[in-house]
């Protein structure tokens, strides 16, 4: 079932597995693995660095799959 979370002040959506488990996985590791850097105002959040989905090739591969809704790549 979708959620809006009220997390952010732009509202979030979470729909619950719209992804393969494969793929969370493979992105949770990538997302862990990236470079962090602290919040200022909070030590319960810290910052990844912004992904460009071209150049990733996992993102590339996902979105060229049918049927997928991908943005395009800002440059």
């Amino acid at each position: 079932m979708d959620e809006i979370e009220e997390l952010f002040p732009v509202p979030l959506l979470r729909a619950r597995k719209l992804l393969d488990a494969g793929l969370v996985a493979a992105l949770a590791r990538q997302i862990h693995s990236a470079h962090t850097s602290k919040n200022a105002r909070s030590t319960l959040l810290s910052h990844t660095e912004v992904v460009s989905p071209g150049a990733n090739d996992l993102y590339r591969r996902e979105c060229q799959k049918p049927g997928a809704v991908c943005l395009p790549a800002s440059g």
